[in-house]
């Protein structure tokens, strides 16, 4: 009887240092979504406690990479190739009805994607593409070497650069009215 993948044992280390624990769908095949280094996992757990602290008793949820998004759910006008499952760093859905205990369907308002030198291209041309094409109304592009954010929001069926925002600042986010992250917060102690 076989133990598993080519007849062996796999130990924590194999599984620890795997760069291919994730997947996305993109035009129908599963891509490999790499494991998340220090700075990435740091800045994600800082996003996540302000906007949780700030979405707490709000009908917006905060969701994270393990929570997987078919955005064009349920769209009849929209062509086959752009039917695509995503897992974003950071996802608020302020739509409960697109939630089920397995993923978004739909549309989320917010997405957050950290940027590392090996998925810098894939967020910053395809997912900005795929992103603006089904409709999230506002994306962040967390820049960790650079320790900037670049902010893109959703108007007239497209994204306009707002600006870039560098650690110093304190930023508004438009689609939570009140809500405002302060970037030295956010990159922390890195």
């Amino acid at each position: 009887m076989s133990n598993t993948l080519e007849d062996r044992l796999y130990a924590f280390e194999d599984l620890s240092t795997s760069e291919e624990e994730r997947y996305e769908l993109q035009d129908g095949i599963l891509v490999p979504v790499k494991n998340a280094s220090y700075s990435h996992n740091r800045i994600r757990s800082n996003l996540v406690v302000m906007l949780g602290t700030f979405l707490m008793g709000k009908t917006c949820r905060l969701l994270g990479p393990d929570f997987p998004v078919s955005l064009f759910y349920g769209r009849e006008d929209v062509p086959a190739e752009y039917k695509r499952m995503v897992n974003p760093d950071i996802l608020v859905v302020c739509d409960p009805g697109k939630l089920d205990e397995k993923s978004c369907k739909g549309v989320p308002d917010f997405v957050i994607e950290i940027l590392s030198p090996s998925n810098r291209e894939n967020d910053e041309v395809r997912k900005f593409a795929l992103y603006e094409k089904a409709g999230v109304r506002e994306y962040w592009m967390v820049y960790p070497e650079l320790r900037q954010v670049r902010i893109c929001v959703r108007e007239d069926d497209r994204y306009n650069v707002i600006r870039i925002y560098r650690e110093e600042d304190k930023v508004p986010v438009s689609v939570l009215p009140g809500c405002v992250i302060d970037l030295a917060q956010a990159f922390g102690d890195l």
